[in-house]
């Protein structure tokens, strides 16, 4: 029953009139787009007062090592939207950080009340101090996991014993070989 309109800026038709819509979802979107704010401001900018806004992103502290994908620009812990939505204008509803659609993922949903409000910080030293903390566990992760696949690679090749190997994958462990 809905009346949805897909809109993507990379093929022009993002230019909308204003306060068009009663809700803007974007879901697994924001973590690639190059100007976090830029985007969400254009969100506000198609929204009707009291519209809502749906934005799924990557929880980094919660899943760091699925939120460092390569493909992603930016890295978003809750604290980091909910203030950069609240500069916008919006009132933050709720923030669901039980998996959304996905088991990595948070969702936040706000509500527009008002135009942007720009004075705000937009990220806090508790936040700097928090996202440190979190890089420097996934990095720790992801130098384990990939310690044990390395491992299991040596493990087959001690096994095969001279017969031929052949290592399905094109990265950093079937290079390794």
């Amino acid at each position: 029953g809905f009346d949805a309109t897909g809109i993507d800026p990379l093929v022009g038709n993002a230019h909308r009139a204003t306060g068009e819509f009663d809700a803007v979802l974007s879901y697994l979107v924001l973590e690639h787009v190059t100007t976090p704010a830029e985007f969400l401001s254009d969100a506000a900018r198609l929204l009707q007062l009291g519209g809502y806004l749906i934005v799924e992103v990557p929880d980094f502290l919660r899943n760091p090592v699925a939120s460092l994908d390569p493909e992603h620009i930016w890295h978003f812990a809750p604290d980091h939207l909910r203030v950069l939505i609240g500069r916008l204008g919006f009132a933050v509803v709720e923030v669901d950080r039980t998996g959304a659609s996905r088991p990595f993922a948070q969702a936040v949903v706000a509500r527009k009340e008002s135009t942007a409000n720009s004075d705000e910080p937009v990220v806090g030293q508790h936040l700097v101090a928090a996202m440190r903390d979190a890089y420097a566990q996934a990095g720790e992760a992801m130098m384990r996991e990939r310690q044990r696949l390395f491992d299991l690679v040596a493990a087959v090749a001690v096994r095969a014993c001279g017969r031929r190997v052949f290592v399905w994958g094109a990265n950093a462990y079937a290079c390794q070989i």
